[in-house]
């Protein structure tokens, strides 16, 4: 709208009949083309009499349920190192490896996607169009080349004159999202390579509206794992999941998903399992939740769900347990500070650069060169000797460091080194091969030897597998008669008359079980297995798609 004269005029008023019909064309695209980034207006008569509309349309192709390897192939003259920098931020489990091809005059290297950058669809509307003249437009993508990005021109082209004086650009639009990689034949896989004009034999019958982007290898990496990622992540965000530890369903924002394992977990678990650990002080088994899996969990999601005394504390045991497993460190007994020993293991000598003590890594005194250490004995009359001529203050210190040293020489005596981080590790029950909780080090408890390597290949000589302790037999728990749950459905049923309307037999183990408020899915206590409440069938697959499921009438809540 614009002001003449005091009246308000539409600017579409000035339009001819063909414009009329493109700006009815353009209003239909902008209400259909809702996502984000899919649909750009770029230019219009409103902006002149003499401009044309002209807009810009990124059309993601749909790939096949399993989506898309994308092999990646460049001279080996090329720096690599460039291309293994450009995707060092990427995920591991999605990062592409490159390696020498078998002829050894290429690098290759090939990875998985679900979701193709957009093709770019650039588009102007002529004075004539659609009665009297095609649309001017250009076809631009990253991942094909200069014949492919021809041969869908040219089926653009015959497209327009199959349906000339029609409205034709959502049709293009359709046809390049639905059939452009069938067309192409590209439903494995599709190739990457640079784009080079003086090493095209295309470049003669090349249609100059097709314009391949991927001119850096590196970057074109980037953006396509980039925006894969970011589209995988949006279809997450959309849609209802499982969580792997409470088994509720819940919409995809209230999870956390672990971007090298794609394991996701529920908001309220995941601050459960972290807020255990930490309390616990096993930081370094705070990973995946999955049982099968041994991904670290990112530093990003333990700070979302600790508070920040807790994840400072997380910070300090960390480093604490890093330290821990360096078997050069120890710790200063004045400052409690880590020391560095000195590389010569015989001296035996730390200093503390923080309080500048020297002392003895194996007993803690000050450093004694040449001479042995106390005994027992001999170290806890030294102790009562000085309590006698000290202050009280003093001797309170003095006991502090007597049932210190106490305590130290008890789990010597009753406990062996972790060879690799010198954690005490005491065995009670079971074989003589370890494995440390702290480092992950492997451990024959009987010579004390490294053995991650080994394993059970170190038995069998000088040390046995299983000794005289191993063959214990410590009684079981008593049997368990009913199960917990189990016990508070009878209570329920035989408290609450209506509870008999919620309860339904597990089509699988004909257990009973009970409607929880609203919801219609059941999850057996006893089998795990999920049911509908409504017609009493096992649910296989996603829970969603049994209640939105048109052939059936089941509703995931209800009041009966």
């Amino acid at each position: 709208m614009m002001a003449v004269g005091g009246v308000d005029v539409d600017w579409t008023d000035k339009l001819s009949e063909s414009q009329r019909e493109q700006y009815e064309e353009i209003e239909a695209l902008q209400s259909i083309l809702i996502d984000p980034g899919q649909f750009k207006l770029l230019s219009s008569p409103k902006d002149g009499p003499e401009v044309l509309f002209s807009m810009q349309l990124n059309v993601c192709v749909k790939t096949k349920d399993g989506g898309m390897s994308v092999e990646a192939w460049v001279p080996y003259e090329h720096d690599i190192a460039q291309a293994e920098h450009a995707v060092a931020a990427i995920p591991s489990n999605t990062r592409p490896q490159f390696a020498r091809s078998d002829s050894g005059r290429h690098w290759h290297s090939s990875f998985h996607v679900q979701h193709l950058t957009p093709l770019c669809l650039q588009v102007t509307l002529p004075q004539g169009y659609p009665n009297d003249a095609a649309p001017i437009f250009t076809l631009s993508c990253l991942w094909l080349d200069s014949s492919q990005l021809t041969v869908l021109c040219q089926q653009l082209d015959r497209l327009w004159e199959g349906l000339a004086t029609m409205p034709i650009i959502y049709t293009w639009i359709d046809w390049l999202e639905h059939s452009a990689l069938e067309f192409l034949a590209l439903t494995e896989s599709v190739i990457l390579t640079p784009y080079l004009d003086a090493d095209s034999a295309w470049m003669g019958n090349r249609d100059p509206r097709a314009l391949p982007e991927c001119v850096d290898l590196d970057v074109s990496l980037n953006a396509m794992l980039q925006h894969h990622m970011q589209r995988d992540r949006q279809e997450f965000l959309k849609n209802n999941h499982e969580c792997g530890i409470c088994f509720d369903e819940k919409p995809g924002r209230e999870f956390f998903r672990i971007s090298d394992c794609h394991h996701h977990f529920c908001r309220e678990c995941m601050t459960d399992y972290c807020n255990l650990h930490v309390g616990e002080g096993t930081v370094q088994q705070l990973h995946c939740p999955d049982n099968d899996c041994k991904f670290a969990l990112p530093p990003v999601i333990i700070e979302a769900v600790l508070g920040n005394d807790e994840f400072q504390r997380w910070e300090r045991l960390l480093l604490q347990k890093a330290l821990d497993t360096m078997g050069d460190i120890t710790w200063c007994p004045r400052c409690n500070n880590a020391v560095i020993k000195e590389s010569e293991e015989s001296l035996k000598l730390a200093h503390c650069t923080t309080c500048m003590y020297s002392f003895c890594t194996d007993c803690d005194d000050p450093w004694h060169q040449g001479q042995p250490c106390k005994d027992l004995e001999g170290q806890l009359k030294e102790l009562k000797d000085n309590t006698k001529t000290k202050t009280s203050s003093s001797n309170e210190q003095k006991r502090l460091n007597m049932i210190a040293y106490l305590s130290k020489q008890t789990l010597k005596k009753i406990s062996k080194p972790c060879p690799k981080c010198k954690v005490p590790i005491q065995k009670n029950l079971g074989c003589s091969l370890i494995h440390c909780t702290n480092c992950g080090a492997k451990m024959c408890y009987i010579c004390g030897k490294n053995i991650s390597q080994k394993s059970y290949e170190h038995f069998g000589q000088s040390c046995q597998l299983f000794t005289g302790d191993a063959y214990n037999i410590v009684a079981a728990p008593p049997i368990q008669q009913h199960n917990e749950r189990d016990l508070e459905i009878r209570e329920q049923l035989q408290n609450d008359p209506d509870a008999q309307q919620r309860m339904k037999l597990c089509p699988k183990c004909k257990q009973r079980n009970l409607k929880e408020k609203r919801n219609n899915h059941i999850k057996c206590w006893q089998c795990n297995s999920n049911f509908c409440y409504m017609c009493k069938t096992v649910i296989q697959g996603k829970i969603v798609e049994h209640f939105m499921n048109p052939l059936n009438t089941c509703q995931q809540h209800s009041d009966d």
